[in-house]
């Protein structure tokens, strides 16, 4: 029922705009740190007790608890210790969440960073929308004092059926690509920070095809791809990555090292 909600999704969106995001001017940026591709602003360095996270998100975010996952790194980690709220909602786009009120929650304050995911195709077949309501997103977050993240997810797991749609590609690392592409034209022009899960999750399964990052629908993230969503997260919003942490129950401690090694490269 999920997965023909999200297609449904997809396909509204691709009746709207379905070109993919035009290039970047000078080709998107291939070091993590490059741009305003955040490792956390100088101000954080000296370490501050507390980080208060809100994360605006979907299914790619409540699958396997992504914030508890975030909470479990830092905890680990030492200072800051990370405050995560998330206000989710299974295939909704920019827009939908926008809809929904949840900029209202900034707003409220107490809130430090905003880590914004879009929903898993919208920023290639409805650039345009998702461009919009991220910039709405990343100017209240500003306007609350805080700063914003974005979350550039994944492409879906090779052979997917969204791979017959001309816009994805073709394949997955081509949607990878465009995916990485399209949050980082965004952010150079709302001035949010991109952590760059989707790159890293695709050099990841090229070098190490067995990792089993997707869940068996092949697009949702298994425990895996979920805690390497959080170990490149954790390393955007602190500035440093995950080193000393312990798997999470269920995940093998040799994979949860390698993973750590893959967000830190």
């Amino acid at each position: 029922m999920l997965r023909a909600s999200l297609l449904s999704a997809a396909l509204a969106l691709a009746c709207t705009d379905a070109a993919p995001p035009p290039p970047l001017d000078a080709g998107p940026p291939t070091d993590v740190h490059t741009v305003n591709i955040v490792d956390a602003p100088s101000s954080l360095d000296a370490g501050p007790a507390v980080l208060r996270v809100l994360v605006i998100g979907n299914s790619y975010v409540f699958y396997n608890d992504l914030p508890q996952l975030l909470r479990g790194l830092s905890a680990a980690e030492g200072p800051p210790r990370l405050e995560v709220e998330a206000l989710t909602e299974g295939g909704a786009t920019l827009e939908r969440h926008w809809a929904a009120m949840r900029g209202e929650r900034l707003s409220a304050g107490g809130v430090d960073a905003l880590v914004l995911q879009g929903q898993s195709v919208e920023p290639l077949v409805g650039y345009a929308n998702f461009h919009a309501y991220a910039r709405r997103f990343t100017e209240a977050a500003q306007a609350a004092g805080a700063r914003t993240v974005y979350f550039g997810t994944w492409a879906r797991r090779e052979g997917d059926a969204v791979y017959a749609q001309a816009w994805s590609g073709g394949d997955a690392a081509a949607m990878s690509a465009r995916l990485d592409e399209a949050y980082l034209r965004s952010a150079m022009t709302t001035g949010a920070g991109v952590a760059r899960v989707g790159a890293r999750w695709q050099s990841a399964l090229t070098a190490r095809p067995g990792l089993g990052l997707y869940d068996p629908d092949g697009s949702h993230p298994s425990l895996a791809g979920s805690y390497l969503a959080a170990c490149v997260l954790y390393r955007a919003l602190v500035g440093r990555p995950a080193q000393r942490a312990e798997a999470p129950a269920g995940l093998d401690p040799a994979v949860a090292e390698t993973l750590r090694a893959v967000a830190r490269e």
